[in-house]
């Protein structure tokens, strides 16, 4: 009898680095026998300057459809060169003869270049756009695929009202606490003293920075200003930005806002590294800013799971996103209200025993609806029940 869980053709596709984004390592730990494929990495190294060549020919016909369409995919394409892009990166992969094909987000989900016999979307960004329409090629894609996995609450009930989705489930982000317990192998007393910050009142953002134009999606120039003006009001208090990258930007907004002495800049770290499981232990209070691009609105971040493992206070902008996550676990402002994160911030300092509630609850509700161990079945169940 011919058994899914066994099968070496069962691929995980992704364009993204497993141990930065660790869907696909989720995913292997409900199906141990699947294969882990970064497309992008294998078509480059199986390819070369052949490979080159055709992509770079790919990328002139987006710019000629960039001139008459208006909708483009994330991160590139239109529909022939979004269509062109996925034909490429699945050449190599095509010799596998995949049985099953889960896939990050919407690449390499068309059915009519992979021919596998069933494919999942694990759909972590919705590229919904402002002006309320999604790529053609996207959503062909979601309507043609034998199952979606939504990272999103708020998305799955608003995607499966615009789109004809046959099976689909929520299965979060979520957080691993054997290996990101910050309440286990963080050490808050030992980072106040490596950084000189005893009697310190920690305020952290930690994630990257991610701007469409003018737009910040990730919030960070709002925790900027919000600490500007209860700086001078709280002298103790210092803003920890632990970053995957930083923009130009970002550096010229703490300058102009006279910040720099009162902010500490940390580059990007191993998501579980000491330092870091040591900064989430020290930290008093945690900031989840949002943004109202859809993509924003609606997101359940990678971070905020970790900002409840680490059951300390966590001050959100009020969205679909933002809610689903922390429920009546966290301190919620209006978004885009600057003063009001300000106030919420003087609150929450002056507040001790607010902030320990807050932080006990996110601990409990991360460990009772988003520890990986309950997340797991209800991931591979669903795998199982689509190929059936």
């Amino acid at each position: 009898m011919y058994d899914l869980m066994e099968d070496p053709r069962l691929l995980y596709l992704t364009s993204y680095d497993p141990f930065i984004y660790r869907r696909p390592l989720f995913a292997k730990l409900a199906l141990p026998k699947l294969r882990i494929i970064n497309y992008v990495d294998t078509y480059r190294q199986s390819t070369g300057y052949l490979g080159k060549s055709l992509y770079f020919m790919v990328k002139a016909i987006e710019k000629i459809e960039s001139l008459l369409l208006k909708t483009p995919r994330y991160p590139s394409g239109y529909l022939a060169s979004a269509y062109l892009y996925d034909f490429l990166y699945y050449l190599p992969i095509s010799k596998i003869k995949p049985r099953m094909i889960i896939t990050t987000n919407t690449l390499l989900g068309s059915k009519q270049i992979t021919k596998a016999h069933s494919i999942i979307i694990d759909w972590m960004d919705v590229w919904m756009y402002p002006w309320d329409e999604m790529n053609l090629f996207d959503i062909q894609a979601i309507e043609d695929a034998d199952g979606v996995v939504f990272w999103s609450n708020p998305l799955m009930k608003l995607m499966t009202k615009r789109l004809k989705i046959p099976r689909c489930v929520y299965v979060p982000y979520g957080v691993n606490l054997a290996d990101f317990d910050p309440l286990i192998f963080g050490d808050g007393v030992s980072f106040r003293q490596k950084f000189n910050l005893k009697n310190k009142f920690l305020i952290t953002f930690s994630g990257g920075t991610w701007r469409l134009g003018n737009l910040d999606l990730q919030g960070i120039d709002k925790i900027l200003k919000a600490f500007q003006l209860i700086s001078n009001q709280l002298k103790n208090a210092i803003l920890i930005l632990q970053l995957l990258n930083i923009d130009v930007q970002t550096l010229k907004l703490l300058k102009e806002l006279n910040i720099k002495n009162r902010t500490i800049i940390f580059s990007k770290l191993p998501f579980n590294s000491s330092d870091r499981l040591d900064l989430f232990k020290a930290t008093d209070l945690f900031i989840a800013p949002t943004a109202r691009h859809p993509i924003a609105y609606y997101a359940e971040r990678m971070k905020f799971f970790q900002y409840m493992a680490a059951a300390k206070p966590i001050l959100a902008e009020k969205a679909p996103g933002t809610e689903s996550v922390f429920g009546d676990t966290a301190c919620y402002v209006k978004l885009d209200d600057v003063d009001a994160m300000a106030d919420a911030i003087l609150m929450l300092y002056n507040d001790r025993n607010l902030r320990e509630k807050l932080g006990e609850k996110c601990r409990k509700r991360a460990e009772n609806f988003f520890e990986w161990s309950k997340l797991v079945p209800i991931y591979r169940n669903f795998i199982l029940s689509v190929y059936k």
